[in-house]
Protein backbone atom coordinates (compact mmCIF):
# COMPACT_ATOMS: atom_id res chain seq x y z
CA UNK A 1 0.00 0.00 0.00
CA UNK A 2 1.59 3.35 -1.19
CA UNK A 3 1.91 6.25 1.25
CA UNK A 4 -0.77 8.29 -0.78
CA UNK A 5 -3.40 5.63 0.18
CA UNK A 6 -3.19 6.11 3.62
CA UNK A 7 -3.79 8.60 6.47
CA UNK A 8 -3.44 9.23 9.55
CA UNK A 9 -5.35 10.82 12.50
CA UNK A 10 -3.73 11.76 16.16
CA UNK A 11 -5.70 12.01 19.06
CA UNK A 12 -5.14 12.39 22.85
CA UNK A 13 -4.09 8.76 22.86
CA UNK A 14 -0.74 9.48 20.30
CA UNK A 15 0.88 11.68 22.62
CA UNK A 16 0.45 9.79 26.55
CA UNK A 17 3.51 8.05 25.79
CA UNK A 18 5.47 11.87 25.40
CA UNK A 19 4.13 12.53 28.97
CA UNK A 20 0.88 14.75 27.72
CA UNK A 21 -1.82 13.85 29.73
CA UNK A 22 -5.07 12.75 28.55
CA UNK A 23 -7.96 14.84 28.94
CA UNK A 24 -9.29 13.51 32.48
CA UNK A 25 -5.34 13.34 33.87
CA UNK A 26 -5.13 16.84 32.92
CA UNK A 27 -8.24 17.76 34.08
CA UNK A 28 -7.02 16.17 37.62
CA UNK A 29 -3.61 17.56 37.48
CA UNK A 30 -5.27 21.32 36.81
CA UNK A 31 -7.53 20.93 39.68
CA UNK A 32 -4.86 19.91 41.78
CA UNK A 33 -2.27 22.35 40.55
CA UNK A 34 -4.80 24.99 40.89
CA UNK A 35 -6.02 24.19 44.20
CA UNK A 36 -2.70 25.04 46.16
CA UNK A 37 -1.56 28.17 44.15
CA UNK A 38 -0.35 30.98 46.40
CA UNK A 39 -2.55 33.02 44.81
CA UNK A 40 -5.56 31.36 44.65
CA UNK A 41 -5.30 30.66 47.85
CA UNK A 42 -4.51 34.15 48.92
CA UNK A 43 -8.58 34.77 46.81
CA UNK A 44 -10.01 32.62 48.18
CA UNK A 45 -13.63 34.65 48.25
CA UNK A 46 -13.04 35.93 44.34
CA UNK A 47 -11.35 32.77 42.67
CA UNK A 48 -10.71 29.65 44.82
CA UNK A 49 -14.13 29.48 46.68
CA UNK A 50 -15.82 29.37 43.03
CA UNK A 51 -14.10 26.92 41.67
CA UNK A 52 -14.91 24.61 44.31
CA UNK A 53 -18.52 25.15 43.75
CA UNK A 54 -18.21 24.51 39.86
CA UNK A 55 -16.00 21.45 40.15
CA UNK A 56 -19.16 20.43 42.82
CA UNK A 57 -21.76 21.33 40.36
CA UNK A 58 -19.75 19.37 37.58
CA UNK A 59 -19.53 16.20 39.53
CA UNK A 60 -23.06 16.35 40.36
CA UNK A 61 -24.12 16.55 36.54
CA UNK A 62 -21.99 13.68 35.94
CA UNK A 63 -23.26 11.45 38.70
CA UNK A 64 -27.01 12.11 36.89
CA UNK A 65 -25.31 11.58 33.63
CA UNK A 66 -23.53 8.64 34.53
CA UNK A 67 -20.24 10.32 33.65
CA UNK A 68 -16.81 9.05 35.56
CA UNK A 69 -14.86 11.86 35.66
CA UNK A 70 -14.34 15.37 34.88
CA UNK A 71 -12.37 15.74 31.94
CA UNK A 72 -10.40 18.84 30.62
CA UNK A 73 -12.89 20.06 27.74
CA UNK A 74 -15.83 19.83 29.75
CA UNK A 75 -14.29 21.69 32.71
CA UNK A 76 -13.04 24.24 29.99
CA UNK A 77 -16.33 25.13 28.27
CA UNK A 78 -18.35 25.08 31.96
CA UNK A 79 -15.89 28.24 32.64
CA UNK A 80 -16.05 29.53 29.07
CA UNK A 81 -20.03 29.27 29.19
CA UNK A 82 -20.17 30.94 32.94
CA UNK A 83 -17.60 33.61 31.34
CA UNK A 84 -20.11 34.48 28.76
CA UNK A 85 -22.97 33.47 30.74
CA UNK A 86 -24.79 37.31 29.86
CA UNK A 87 -24.75 36.44 26.22
CA UNK A 88 -26.93 33.50 26.54
CA UNK A 89 -30.53 33.56 25.57
CA UNK A 90 -31.34 30.35 26.84
CA UNK A 91 -31.36 32.32 30.74
CA UNK A 92 -34.61 34.16 29.32
CA UNK A 93 -36.25 30.89 29.05
CA UNK A 94 -35.96 30.08 32.96
CA UNK A 95 -38.16 31.58 35.68
CA UNK A 96 -34.97 32.69 37.57
CA UNK A 97 -32.17 34.14 36.06
CA UNK A 98 -29.32 33.94 38.25
CA UNK A 99 -26.64 31.29 39.24
CA UNK A 100 -24.97 29.89 42.05
CA UNK A 101 -21.71 31.97 42.00
CA UNK A 102 -20.98 35.42 43.64
CA UNK A 103 -21.04 38.44 41.46
CA UNK A 104 -17.80 38.82 42.25
CA UNK A 105 -16.42 35.53 41.12
CA UNK A 106 -13.45 35.88 38.61
CA UNK A 107 -13.91 33.26 36.50
CA UNK A 108 -11.97 34.82 33.90
CA UNK A 109 -8.64 34.39 35.93
CA UNK A 110 -9.54 30.80 36.56
CA UNK A 111 -9.91 30.37 32.34
CA UNK A 112 -6.40 32.16 31.95
CA UNK A 113 -5.03 29.90 34.72
CA UNK A 114 -6.31 27.12 32.78
CA UNK A 115 -4.87 28.00 29.24
CA UNK A 116 -1.58 28.62 30.62
CA UNK A 117 -1.72 25.30 32.05
CA UNK A 118 -2.33 23.39 28.83
CA UNK A 119 0.28 25.59 27.37
CA UNK A 120 2.51 23.92 30.07
CA UNK A 121 1.92 20.48 30.23
CA UNK A 122 1.63 19.73 26.16
CA UNK A 123 5.28 21.06 25.78
CA UNK A 124 7.27 18.24 25.05
CA UNK A 125 10.92 17.94 24.69
CA UNK A 126 13.11 15.84 22.01
CA UNK A 127 13.82 12.65 24.17
CA UNK A 128 9.68 12.39 24.68
CA UNK A 129 8.82 11.65 21.57
CA UNK A 130 11.80 8.96 19.87
CA UNK A 131 8.85 6.09 19.84
CA UNK A 132 6.81 7.85 17.60
CA UNK A 133 9.92 7.27 15.14
CA UNK A 134 8.56 5.17 13.03
CA UNK A 135 5.78 6.68 11.37
CA UNK A 136 8.86 8.15 8.87
CA UNK A 137 8.45 4.28 7.72
CA UNK A 138 5.22 5.72 5.78
CA UNK A 139 7.22 8.23 3.55
CA UNK A 140 7.89 6.70 0.48
CA UNK A 141 11.36 7.77 -1.40
CA UNK A 142 10.41 6.80 -4.85
CA UNK A 143 8.70 7.81 -6.07
CA UNK A 144 8.34 10.55 -3.47
CA UNK A 145 5.00 10.63 -1.43
CA UNK A 146 4.82 12.04 1.92
CA UNK A 147 3.56 11.29 5.19
CA UNK A 148 0.05 13.13 5.90
CA UNK A 149 -0.97 13.67 9.40
CA UNK A 150 -4.38 15.18 10.52
CA UNK A 151 -4.28 15.88 14.57
CA UNK A 152 -6.85 17.75 17.09
CA UNK A 153 -3.98 17.77 19.47
CA UNK A 154 -2.46 21.03 20.64
CA UNK A 155 1.27 19.75 21.50
CA UNK A 156 4.52 19.61 19.55
CA UNK A 157 5.22 16.25 19.10
CA UNK A 158 5.65 15.93 15.72
CA UNK A 159 6.81 19.16 15.50
CA UNK A 160 9.48 17.66 17.92
CA UNK A 161 10.00 14.09 15.95
CA UNK A 162 10.52 16.25 12.60
CA UNK A 163 13.10 18.73 14.06
CA UNK A 164 14.72 15.66 16.01
CA UNK A 165 15.08 13.51 13.24
CA UNK A 166 15.96 16.24 10.46
CA UNK A 167 12.96 15.55 8.48
CA UNK A 168 11.78 18.43 6.32
CA UNK A 169 7.82 19.20 7.09
CA UNK A 170 5.22 21.48 6.67
CA UNK A 171 2.19 23.08 9.02
CA UNK A 172 0.94 25.22 6.82
CA UNK A 173 3.44 28.20 8.35
CA UNK A 174 6.45 29.80 7.32
CA UNK A 175 6.37 32.15 10.11
CA UNK A 176 2.76 33.47 8.95
CA UNK A 177 -0.03 31.45 7.76
CA UNK A 178 1.46 30.38 3.95
CA UNK A 179 -1.09 27.53 2.69
CA UNK A 180 0.75 27.11 -0.31
CA UNK A 181 3.21 25.23 1.76
CA UNK A 182 1.55 22.21 1.59
CA UNK A 183 1.61 22.16 -2.45
CA UNK A 184 5.43 22.26 -2.25
CA UNK A 185 7.04 19.11 -3.03
CA UNK A 186 9.97 19.48 -0.93
CA UNK A 187 8.72 18.19 2.44
CA UNK A 188 8.10 14.54 3.54
CA UNK A 189 5.63 15.07 6.38
CA UNK A 190 2.80 17.72 5.63
CA UNK A 191 0.70 18.19 9.58
CA UNK A 192 -2.61 19.75 9.73
CA UNK A 193 -3.19 20.69 13.18
CA UNK A 194 -7.05 20.90 13.05
CA UNK A 195 -7.60 22.66 16.45
CA UNK A 196 -4.85 24.63 16.60
CA UNK A 197 -1.04 24.40 18.14
CA UNK A 198 0.71 25.85 21.12
CA UNK A 199 2.74 27.40 18.74
CA UNK A 200 0.83 29.26 16.53
CA UNK A 201 -0.52 32.57 17.33
CA UNK A 202 -3.26 35.63 16.59
CA UNK A 203 -2.17 38.51 16.96
CA UNK A 204 -4.26 41.61 17.55
CA UNK A 205 -4.30 42.94 13.71
CA UNK A 206 -5.81 39.20 13.15
CA UNK A 207 -2.86 37.99 11.30
CA UNK A 208 -1.47 34.08 11.85
CA UNK A 209 1.97 33.89 12.91
CA UNK A 210 4.03 30.33 14.10
CA UNK A 211 6.01 31.49 17.06
CA UNK A 212 7.94 27.98 18.48
CA UNK A 213 9.12 29.16 21.75
CA UNK A 214 9.44 27.52 25.41
CA UNK A 215 6.57 29.84 27.91
CA UNK A 216 4.11 28.52 29.82
CA UNK A 217 1.69 32.03 29.49
CA UNK A 218 -0.51 31.33 26.81
CA UNK A 219 -0.91 35.41 26.07
CA UNK A 220 3.13 36.72 25.04
CA UNK A 221 3.66 39.98 23.60
CA UNK A 222 5.28 40.54 20.01
CA UNK A 223 8.50 43.68 19.77
CA UNK A 224 5.72 45.51 17.82
CA UNK A 225 4.25 45.98 20.92
CA UNK A 226 1.22 43.61 19.46
CA UNK A 227 -0.25 40.72 22.11
CA UNK A 228 -0.66 37.23 20.70
CA UNK A 229 -2.91 35.13 21.64
CA UNK A 230 -2.94 30.99 21.22
CA UNK A 231 -4.39 29.99 17.95
CA UNK A 232 -6.26 27.26 19.59
CA UNK A 233 -10.18 25.32 19.13
CA UNK A 234 -11.31 25.26 22.87
CA UNK A 235 -14.63 23.53 23.27
CA UNK A 236 -16.76 26.44 22.87
CA UNK A 237 -15.53 27.71 19.67
CA UNK A 238 -15.00 24.67 17.80
CA UNK A 239 -17.34 25.74 14.89
CA UNK A 240 -15.85 29.26 14.92
CA UNK A 241 -14.33 30.50 11.67
CA UNK A 242 -10.78 30.84 11.59
CA UNK A 243 -8.88 30.84 8.73
CA UNK A 244 -6.35 28.67 8.85
CA UNK A 245 -8.11 25.74 11.03
CA UNK A 246 -11.08 26.13 8.39
CA UNK A 247 -8.99 25.32 5.88
CA UNK A 248 -7.71 22.44 7.47
CA UNK A 249 -10.80 20.85 7.99
CA UNK A 250 -11.91 21.31 4.64
CA UNK A 251 -8.46 19.85 3.25
CA UNK A 252 -9.04 16.44 5.49
CA UNK A 253 -12.67 16.33 4.54
CA UNK A 254 -10.76 16.34 0.67
CA UNK A 255 -8.03 14.69 1.41
CA UNK A 256 -10.37 11.32 3.46
CA UNK A 257 -13.07 11.53 -0.04
CA UNK A 258 -10.46 11.54 -2.56
CA UNK A 259 -10.35 7.92 -4.35
CA UNK A 260 -6.25 6.81 -3.81
CA UNK A 261 -7.08 7.23 0.08
CA UNK A 262 -7.51 3.63 1.35
CA UNK A 263 -6.78 3.81 4.79
CA UNK A 264 -7.02 5.85 7.85
CA UNK A 265 -5.09 4.98 10.92
CA UNK A 266 -6.65 6.70 13.86
CA UNK A 267 -4.69 6.62 16.82
CA UNK A 268 -6.05 7.47 20.38
CA UNK A 269 -9.14 9.32 19.46
CA UNK A 270 -11.76 8.85 21.14
CA UNK A 271 -14.41 11.03 18.36
CA UNK A 272 -16.56 13.44 20.42
CA UNK A 273 -16.23 15.94 17.53
CA UNK A 274 -19.42 14.34 15.65
CA UNK A 275 -18.13 16.41 12.55
CA UNK A 276 -15.45 13.67 12.25
CA UNK A 277 -17.26 11.24 12.99
CA UNK A 278 -19.36 12.64 9.93
CA UNK A 279 -16.17 13.03 7.76
CA UNK A 280 -15.22 9.56 7.87
CA UNK A 281 -19.27 8.35 7.20
CA UNK A 282 -19.13 10.25 4.44
CA UNK A 283 -15.69 9.32 2.71
CA UNK A 284 -16.94 5.59 3.26
CA UNK A 285 -20.39 5.91 1.66
CA UNK A 286 -18.26 7.63 -1.25
CA UNK A 287 -15.35 4.96 -1.03
CA UNK A 288 -16.23 1.15 -1.06
CA UNK A 289 -12.87 0.83 -0.33
CA UNK A 290 -12.51 3.07 2.57
CA UNK A 291 -11.19 1.34 6.04
CA UNK A 292 -9.90 2.74 9.62
CA UNK A 293 -8.12 0.95 11.67
CA UNK A 294 -8.66 2.23 15.42
CA UNK A 295 -5.69 1.98 17.49
CA UNK A 296 -6.47 2.37 21.22
CA UNK A 297 -6.87 0.18 23.95
CA UNK A 298 -10.69 0.47 23.90
CA UNK A 299 -10.76 0.36 20.07
CA UNK A 300 -13.81 -2.00 20.06
CA UNK A 301 -15.88 0.28 22.51
CA UNK A 302 -15.19 2.93 20.61
CA UNK A 303 -16.47 1.52 17.57
CA UNK A 304 -19.44 0.08 18.96
CA UNK A 305 -20.60 3.65 20.91
CA UNK A 306 -19.50 5.92 17.93
CA UNK A 307 -18.87 4.71 14.18
CA UNK A 308 -20.72 1.29 14.22
CA UNK A 309 -24.39 3.66 13.57
CA UNK A 310 -25.92 6.14 12.31
CA UNK A 311 -28.36 6.19 15.67
CA UNK A 312 -27.64 3.87 17.52
CA UNK A 313 -31.05 3.30 19.56
CA UNK A 314 -32.36 3.07 16.27
CA UNK A 315 -30.09 0.12 15.50
CA UNK A 316 -29.39 2.00 11.76
CA UNK A 317 -25.98 0.98 11.07
CA UNK A 318 -23.22 3.14 9.38
CA UNK A 319 -21.14 3.10 6.37
CA UNK A 320 -18.32 1.94 8.63
CA UNK A 321 -20.16 -1.00 9.79
CA UNK A 322 -17.91 -3.92 9.63
CA UNK A 323 -15.08 -1.87 7.62
CA UNK A 324 -12.95 -0.67 10.97
CA UNK A 325 -9.69 -2.87 12.28
CA UNK A 326 -9.73 -3.21 15.36
CA UNK A 327 -5.71 -2.62 17.56
CA UNK A 328 -6.27 -2.53 21.01
CA UNK A 329 -2.51 -1.16 21.96
CA UNK A 330 -0.83 1.74 22.76
CA UNK A 331 0.31 3.30 20.10
CA UNK A 332 4.50 3.24 20.86
CA UNK A 333 4.00 -0.52 21.24
CA UNK A 334 2.12 -1.32 18.13
CA UNK A 335 4.17 1.20 15.88
CA UNK A 336 7.09 -0.86 15.37
CA UNK A 337 4.99 -3.20 13.11
CA UNK A 338 2.64 -1.12 11.99
CA UNK A 339 3.71 -0.62 8.24
CA UNK A 340 5.69 -4.18 8.00
CA UNK A 341 2.77 -6.33 9.38
CA UNK A 342 -0.49 -4.70 9.86
CA UNK A 343 -0.84 -2.18 6.91
CA UNK A 344 1.03 -4.94 4.95
CA UNK A 345 -1.22 -7.42 5.71
CA UNK A 346 -4.22 -5.65 4.07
Amino acid sequence: MKAPEILFFLGAGASIEAGVPDTIQMAAKFIEDFSTNEYVQKHKKKVYRPFRTILNTLEKWNKEKKIDQIDLEQLLETLEKLEKRSEDVILYFTDKRYFNLKPYADIICIVNFLKDFIKKVTTVSENQIRYLSPLFDFIEPSPFQPLVIFSVNYDSCIDQLCTTYKKRYTDGFNIYWSPEEFKESKYELQLYKIHGSIMWYQTDKKEYVKIPIKTEKSQIELITGETANPLILYPMGKFEYIEPLTEMQIEMRRKLEAKNTKLVVVVGYSFRDTYITHMLWDAARKNRDFVVMLVNPDARVIYENRLKYYDKDAGIPSSLEGRVIFLPYEFGKILPLLKNFYVKSL
